[in-house]
């Protein structure tokens, strides 16, 4: 008597969990909370993504998907309709992290700002880390 009871108690909470699970199935494929794939892609278009901003009067060259990408002085990334740069591509003297390099690339994850600022003959690279709905 006692080992079936056990046994029925261990059924119940299968079961249970097999509803928790299939419930979760249903609301994320089937539910039209999660099915409209366009308001996801905004979402990530608008959130997520790395963020070049070109504060100098010269323009600067940034990698997106592998191409390579002019960014004109005083704009940003997305203002040119890049929404995820990876590369940031060093062309003349710019001091990044205490070093100054003379050419070369900097990469950077997709919840950063990479923000260039110039002196009289270099650069200057900061990277800050965003927060979700705070990209320019």
């Amino acid at each position: 008597m006692i080992v079936m009871k056990l046994r029925k108690k261990t059924f119940v909470k299968i079961m249970i969990l097999l509803l928790f699970y299939l419930a979760g199935f249903y609301i994320l494929f089937f539910s039209t909370v999660f099915s409209s794939k366009t308001d996801i892609k905004k979402f990530e278009k608008d959130s997520f993504g790395g963020v070049v901003i070109n504060n100098t009067n010269h323009n600067t060259e940034i990698i997106d998907n592998g191409k390579t990408i002019i960014l004109p002085p005083h704009k940003s990334s997305k203002q040119v309709g890049v929404f995820d740069a990876d590369y940031f591509i060093v062309n003349r003297p710019t001091s990044y992290r205490n070093k100054v390099y003379m050419h070369g690339m900097i990469k950077f994850n997709d919840f950063s700002s990479l923000k260039v600022d110039s002196d009289k003959n270099s650069d200057k690279v900061s990277v800050s880390l965003n927060i979700i709905g705070n990209k320019k």
